[in-house]
């Protein structure tokens, strides 16, 4: 899983998303289930963050920053509803 980043527009002005998608290495093998091909944003935008699989369907969305300033970490974790399609 992949979610959030951070783009630089130009030198001063900076985007951070809140988007998540799934992968997989190899397609033909092992797709992504059809629940997981369209994932709701995060509640917030994020940038480096960590996610985790954690069996069952659960996916935990942890850390990171919210902001583009380096002194702001987020401390929130959000989890992941397969059934509802959201965070």
């Amino acid at each position: 899983m992949a979610f959030g980043g951070e783009t630089a527009l130009s030198r001063i002005e900076r985007k951070i998303y809140s988007n998540a998608v799934v992968a997989t290495p190899d397609s033909s093998e092992n797709p992504v289930p059809a629940c997981l091909k369209r994932i709701a944003p995060l509640p917030t935008p994020l940038r480096g963050g960590y996610a985790a699989n954690l069996g069952d369907g659960l996916i935990l969305a942890c850390g990171g920053r919210t902001t583009t300033r380096q002194d702001y970490s987020n401390r929130a974790c959000y989890k992941y509803d397969t059934g509802r399609n959201l965070w």
